[in-house]
């Protein structure tokens, strides 16, 4: 459970990473 949850944060992390990448840009 501690893999799921792990990997939920890495996926969340890069999807706010990737946000941030696309503001900068505007």
């Amino acid at each position: 459970m501690s893999l799921r949850l792990s990997c939920l944060a890495l996926g969340v992390r890069l999807i706010l990473e990737v946000l941030s990448m696309k503001l900068a840009v505007l």
